[in-house]
């Protein structure tokens, strides 16, 4: 006899994954800690066993789990800098993400190559007061270079070091954050949320990962006949006693577990005890 369906929950979509670098907010996390569309996503799971076997032909006698390896992994379409923070291990660059001000401006006066002042748009001077920026000009966007603003006149800026080339009226002028590749020499610690709906009737279902860190290799890669998309895993970490008993993830649902998923009795109706 064919076997039968024992419920309609079958899934097919996308997942929703959420990070961020405050552990407190473990099992709090929403749409606005979201990395965005994602071009694939998917949790594995993995038991790692000894067996112990003798014999010729061999045959097993015993076995045992010594581990079980989790992991979130997957790939996304939005290059931002958050997300590109996130990737690299640098979670000072994704906090400032968060807070990052996107001030931007264009010339409005032109400037020879060799001068260090620009002038901006009136009113546009003080949002690049100390920042780090890039400018790049109207005819061609690729052309830009970064420095950094080291102080403002009204709306002229100075610069750190001279302009290379000659600047036009209406070229432009922005704000920029950075992400320092290489520079993490330890482990960055992030608090992760998965959420899936089911298509049947959106109802969701959860994974709550209460600390974890980026792990293996960055790949950012170009084509011209696609729509680029950088991977990532990420993969728990044992909560800490301390971090429990301390409070540090809030809630009383870690249960010392690394991982806790979470759904609706109806999704899990008729399988046996």
């Amino acid at each position: 006899m064919a076997n039968t369906a024992k419920t309609s929950e079958f899934f097919i979509g996308d997942l929703d994954i959420r990070v961020n670098t405050d552990l407190t907010k473990a099992g709090e996390l929403g749409p606005d800690d979201s990395i965005g569309l994602l071009q694939d996503a998917k949790i594995t799971m993995n038991t790692n066993e000894v067996k112990l076997k003798s014999g010729f032909p061999e045959r097993t006698y015993a076995s045992a789990v010594v581990s079980r390896d989790l992991s979130v992994s997957g790939s996304f379409n939005e290059y931002s800098i958050s997300n590109l923070a996130l990737v690299y291990g640098d979670n000072d660059a994704l906090t400032a993400a968060a807070a990052a001000s996107n001030h931007e401006g264009t010339l409005a006066s032109a400037a020879a190559a060799g001068a260090t002042d620009l002038t901006v748009q009136t009113g546009e001077g003080a949002g690049f007061d100390g920042k780090t920026i890039y400018v790049y000009t109207n005819n061609n966007k690729s052309d830009v270079f970064v420095t950094k603003c080291t102080s403002v006149a009204t709306d002229t800026i100075t610069l750190d070091r001279a302009i290379p080339r000659d600047l036009a009226i209406g070229d432009h002028v922005a704000v920029v954050e950075s992400v320092e590749l290489g520079s993490e020499d330890n482990t960055k610690e992030l608090t992760v949320q998965v959420v899936g709906t089911m298509p049947l009737d959106g109802t969701p279902f959860v994974y709550d990962i209460w600390k974890g860190t980026i792990t293996g290799s960055a790949e950012m890669s170009a084509s011209t006949q696609n729509f680029g998309a950088l991977p990532f895993t990420i993969e728990p970490l044992q909560p800490a006693q301390y971090e429990i008993d301390n409070g540090v993830y809030g809630a009383d649902a870690v249960k010392k577990q690394v991982i806790s998923m979470y759904a609706q009795g109806r999704l899990s109706k008729n399988i046996p005890a």
